[in-house]
Parts: structure tokens; sequence; C-alpha cells
């Protein structure tokens, strides 16, 4: 544990000038009131757009429940069952997908970044050569 006093010097040693004394959190509400005011300052130009494109006005609720819902746009796996039975059901109809166009005896499709491929292709690997 860190002695009673140091916290306060070891802050301020690592914190810049006048950032220890910030205004009060806003609500969500007051954010966006103040980011809407802030974009209405901006000058609208001509859109160059074209294409035939026109101004369109999406409904709240589809803003609310897609646009806004990070659950479309984040790179997490979903935890919930029937969604990640789903994805383990695509997983394996790839899986052996590629069984049967590349005569491979396995096929894996697991990987969700790099770090992981390359410590589940190196297990594969040795189980395989191991079992050989």
């Amino acid at each position: 544990a860190l002695p009673a006093g140091i916290l306060d010097p070891l802050t301020s040693s690592g914190v810049a000038p006048g950032l220890e004394h910030l205004p009060p959190a806003a609500s969500e509400d007051e954010a966006l009131t103040e980011l809407r005011a802030l974009a209405d300052s901006n000058t609208v130009a001509v859109s160059m757009i074209g294409q035939g494109y026109f101004d369109t006005l999406t409904p709240p609720v589809l803003r609310r429940n897609i646009l806004e819902n990070p659950a479309w746009y984040t790179a997490y796996t979903p935890y919930q069952p029937e969604i990640s039975q789903g994805r383990l059901e695509a997983l394996l109809n790839f899986q052996t997908m590629v069984t049967d166009l590349t005569g491979l005896e396995v096929a894996n499709a697991s990987m969700l970044d790099e770090g992981t491929a390359a410590a589940e292709a190196m297990t594969l690997m040795y189980r395989a050569v191991r079992g050989s």
C-alpha cells in the first residue's frame, strides 16, 4: 500500500496542470444538447454527395436501437447462448466446407485475434504431429 501522504504529489506529478480541477460531469442529455448546439453552429454547405441522394430522416427508434447500439459494431464475441450457438454452428459449417474443399483432415476457424490464432495453430499442429 502507498503511504498516506504520497497520493496527491504522485497524482500532481503525472497529471497536466488544470486537469485536476475539471467541471462536474454532464449527464447524457446535457452532453447531447451541448454537442447538438455545437453542431448547429457549423455552416451547412452545398451537398456534393450527388447520385440522387437526398437528405433523409432516420426514425429515433432506428437511431437508438441500431445506430447507437454498440452491440452492432463492437468486436466482442456475443455471450448469449442462442447467439453463441449460431456462431458455433457457422464455424463448424465453415470448417467442414474447408476440409471438403481442400482434402485436409482438419480445419480450424475459431481464431479471434492474431495471438489466439498463433497459439491455437501451434497447439493443433503439436497434437497432430504427436498423434501420428
